[in-house]
C-alpha cells in the first residue's frame, strides 16, 4: 500500500517520476474489486513530473536560456511600441478617442488622449529598455 500525499513525513523529497509511474502501473492493472481514483493518479503524476522538470531538465537548460531573457523582454517592449505608434495610436487614439476622421482636411484639433498616451508610451518604453 502506498503513502497518500498528505500522509508522507514532510522533509521527505517527493517521490520520484519513475516510482511513480511504476505505483501508477501497478494500480492500474490491480483487481476490479480494489478503487480506481483516476483524478488521484493525474495529480500524482502531474506532480512528480513537474518535480522531475523542476530538478532535473530546468536546472540543465536554465543557464543556457538566462542571457536570452533580457533579449526577449527587450524585443517584446520594442514590439509593444511599434505596435502603438504603427496602427493603435492612429485608429483608436486619434480616431475613436479624439474624434478625428481620417478624410478631414484640417488638422486634428489638441487632443489631450494623445498627448497622454503617447507620453506614456515613450517614457515606458525608453524607461523599461534603459533598465536592460
Amino acid at each position: 500500500m502506498t503513502q497518500t500525499d498528505d500522509e508522507m513525513p514532510p522533509n521527505n523529497p517527493p517521490p520520484s517520476l519513475k516510482e511513480t509511474w511504476n505505483e501508477f502501473t501497478t494500480a492500474l492493472y490491480a483487481p476490479a474489486n480494489q478503487d480506481f481514483d483516476a483524478f488521484y493518479w493525474v495529480y500524482r503524476l502531474s506532480r512528480a513530473f513537474l518535480n522531475f522538470l523542476v530538478r532535473q531538465k530546468l536546472r540543465h537548460i536554465i543557464p543556457w536560456f538566462r542571457p536570452l531573457i533580457p533579449f526577449f523582454g527587450m524585443t517584446l517592449t520594442i514590439l509593444c511600441v511599434w505596435s502603438y505608434f504603427s496602427t493603435f495610436r492612429e485608429t483608436i487614439v486619434l480616431h475613436q478617442w479624439c474624434g478625428c476622421k481620417s478624410d478631414d482636411i484640417m488638422p486634428c484639433h489638441l487632443c489631450y488622449w494623445d498627448i497622454l498616451h503617447t507620453f506614456s508610451v515613450i517614457f515606458f518604453g525608453v524607461n523599461i529598455l534603459g533598465h536592460y
